[in-house]
């Protein structure tokens, strides 16, 4: 096996051991609480980074994250370049290569989503994982865990732009193409999530090379604020479905040449 490949069966058979790790403990975490309410007037929002109220368990995924930032870097330096990369968060790391030949066929993109990935775990990769290949195109999903862990709206919004400003300066001439945030199976989530999309939407449309895709409203239900079975796990009201994966695929394509 040549050693770009052997990176590759690597990171595709660490996702798996990984995403199974991570399901277990985010079905742990969904029978605990629907998450925090930021329409609560008692809420009071973070803006420190990780799990506060659970430092161990913070840090020993954090030592999962760093391995597979030091994959994606591995296999950066073995293709040098690429056009078309997709990074965010488990939605994104679950977009796995079969379904995107299936979705995006003839498409070379590359994938660089982790699980559990939040608007400050992503700036501090940002530039090794993404930037080093100087892509033309990057898609972003991202958020979603910042909003789970009620990090403060201002302190998501300040990150992004700083993804952004990072972006800009690698190279003023890259796409930048922000994904919304789902609907999901859960209450409180549902209810900030179009605020936070609302802000992507706005700073798209005062940037320039900045797009917003809304598969938001490609997922939701058409009667209420969740997401449509269709569209749904079984058993996880975070994450959809191959199926949504089709649909994602769809609104990509309008961005690839």
């Amino acid at each position: 096996m040549n050693p770009k490949k052997r990176v590759l069966h690597n990171i595709n058979t660490f996702s798996i051991l990984f995403l199974s790790f991570f399901f277990l403990n985010c079905q742990v975490f969904q029978k605990k609480s629907e998450g925090p309410d930021y329409f609560d007037k008692e809420f009071q929002c973070s803006e420190s980074r990780g799990y506060p109220d659970k430092p161990e368990e913070y840090e020993r995924y954090l030592k999962y994250w760093g391995q597979f930032k030091t994959a994606y870097d591995l296999e950066n330096q073995k293709i040098g370049s690429a056009k078309y990369i997709i990074v965010g968060n488990s939605l994104i790391h679950l977009y796995l290569p079969d379904l995107m030949r299936a979705s995006l066929p003839g498409v070379d993109i590359h994938n660089r989503g982790i699980a559990g990935d939040t608007t400050y775990s992503l700036l501090d990769r940002l530039q090794d994982n993404v930037l080093s290949l100087n892509p033309s195109v990057v898609f972003i999903e991202i958020g979603g865990n910042d909003l789970i862990q009620g990090k403060c709206l201002g302190f998501i919004e300040n990150n992004i732009q700083s993804i952004l400003a990072l972006i800009q300066k690698n190279n003023p001439k890259t796409q930048v193409v922000f994904i919304s945030a789902p609907p999901t199976g859960r209450k409180e989530l549902n209810a900030i999530v179009p605020v936070y999309n609302s802000y992507l939407n706005n700073l798209a449309g005062k940037q320039k090379n900045v797009e917003f895709i809304d598969l938001y409203s490609q997922l939701r239900d058409p009667n209420s604020p969740y997401i449509q079975k269709k569209f749904s796990r079984e058993k996880d009201t975070i994450h959809f479905n191959e199926s949504a994966y089709q649909v994602l695929g769809n609104l990509l394509k309008k961005y690839l040449n």
